[in-house]
């Protein structure tokens, strides 16, 4: 499946996460801050953005990321469920709002269901020499 990148400054938490995608199938990449984040994001399908961390905003994050990936699906992940959190993060750009804690079967099933607008470009994988076309 398609990469994902995951930002969450809880360490624990964001392993969890990421060894259950990995056995859904997924490509999991992860970040502990926004700086880290940022280096990272590069060759992406989807993000899962935590929102209060150590050197930023999630919120900031997201929008970072969406003015250099369009298409990429963002997932915001955050213990902020406050509806205009949720509201204002929804206009700003982000795919789908998640309140911590999530059921993991939950966040892989909205991952999913971004994938056929996600997934509409042809991939280029350039270590596996491996061209996929959309939808793949």
């Amino acid at each position: 499946m398609a990469k994902v990148l995951l930002l969450d400054d809880e360490v624990e938490l964001r392993e969890e996460i990421a060894a259950f995608l990995e056995k859904r199938g997924w490509t999991v990449d992860q970040a502990g801050t926004v700086a880290e984040f940022q280096a990272r994001a590069s060759d992406l399908a989807f993000a899962i953005i935590d929102v209060m961390l150590p050197d930023g905003s999630g919120f900031d994050a997201a929008v970072w990321l969406r003015a250099r990936h369009r298409d990429c699906g963002i997932v915001m992940l955050t213990a902020r469920g406050e509806t205009p959190d949720k509201i204002d993060r929804l206009i700003g750009g982000a795919d789908h709002y998640l309140v911590k804690p999530v059921k993991l079967p939950e966040l892989d099933a909205t991952l999913q269901a971004l994938g056929p607008r996600v997934a509409h470009a042809w991939r280029l994988d350039f270590p596996g020499r491996l061209l996929s076309r959309p939808g793949r």
